[in-house]
């Protein structure tokens, strides 16, 4: 029997991922799996603020993101200088 993908938590190599819009398994290669990390009450003490982590591929991330956001998003941009510093 084929192990549940993680929906939410911080994960090792060899973990399956369920992608937080499709609810499909994220495969582990180039960006992917990409942690869409959301932190609510962000204008709060951060006592008070929570987090938790979401599974996505890179390409849908960008592919939902406003276009002026989308262009800001480095990381996910394999043209960018800071991906490429990072590899």
């Amino acid at each position: 029997m084929r192990p549940q993908p993680v929906r939410v938590a911080l994960c090792g190599h060899g973990t399956l991922f369920e992608h937080a819009f499709s609810g499909k398994t994220v495969d582990d290669v180039a960006l992917d799996p990409c942690a869409l990390i959301v932190v609510s009450k962000w204008s709060s003490e951060e006592m008070e603020q929570r987090e938790q982590q979401f599974f996505t591929h890179a390409r849908c991330l960008l592919a939902g993101l406003h276009p002026d956001v989308r262009s800001e998003a480095d990381v996910l941009d394999p043209q960018s200088d800071l991906y490429r510093s990072a590899h």
